[in-house]
């Protein structure tokens, strides 16, 4: 099993293969992402998360939502003062540039990219291009983006727009809503 015939036919691939993988992919992913979302996180439950992704990304190295989230795991380890290493940042712009390169409309990989563009390089020209990456994701079930979009747009001195979007995240948060 698994080899080519002797008799110089190439061996046939199960049709449900494909969405097999994609089903390992789907449920690596699902569990990365409950690790590294925890609240209470600690450098276990994201080094768990990595090697979960790592799996993913060998069984789907073209999969823009399983890079997205290495970004965004490398992120959590940032944000949760776990490695605030320059190769750990150099890994969130990495591994967001590789979603945005498999995906450009992958909402995860989008966020992952405005994510890498707000607080990593912090200047006004990337603030305004997270912004105008972020808006359009705002309403998307995939992402939750009002915390990051408020932020940006209160360091481009957009107050009204930024209350506005820091208002519904704090509504969201305190109704349970978009739990990502």
């Amino acid at each position: 099993s698994g080899q080519a015939p002797s008799d110089g036919r190439t061996a046939e691939i199960p049709a449900d293969a494909g969405a097999r993988k994609s089903d390992d992919v789907a449920s690596l992913m699902a569990r990365a992402r409950a690790l590294s979302r925890k609240i209470d996180v600690v450098r276990a439950d994201l080094d768990a998360a990595s090697a979960l992704i790592d799996q993913a990304v060998k069984l789907d190295p073209t999969n823009a939502e399983a890079w997205a989230t290495r970004a965004l795991v490398d992120w959590r380890y940032a944000d949760s003062y776990l490695d605030r290493s320059p190769a750990r940042f150099d890994a969130v712009r990495q591994h967001a540039r590789q979603a945005m390169s498999i995906d450009p409309t992958n909402a995860t990989a989008q966020f992952a990219q405005a994510l890498a563009l707000v607080l990593l390089n912090g200047n006004a020209s990337t603030r305004e291009a997270a912004v105008k990456m972020l808006e359009p994701l705002a309403e998307s079930p995939d992402v939750d983006v009002d915390g990051l979009l408020s932020l940006s747009l209160l360091e481009s001195s957009n107050l009204d727009k930024a209350r506005a979007y820091l208002d519904r995240a704090e509504s969201d948060a305190v109704q349970g809503r978009r739990d990502r």
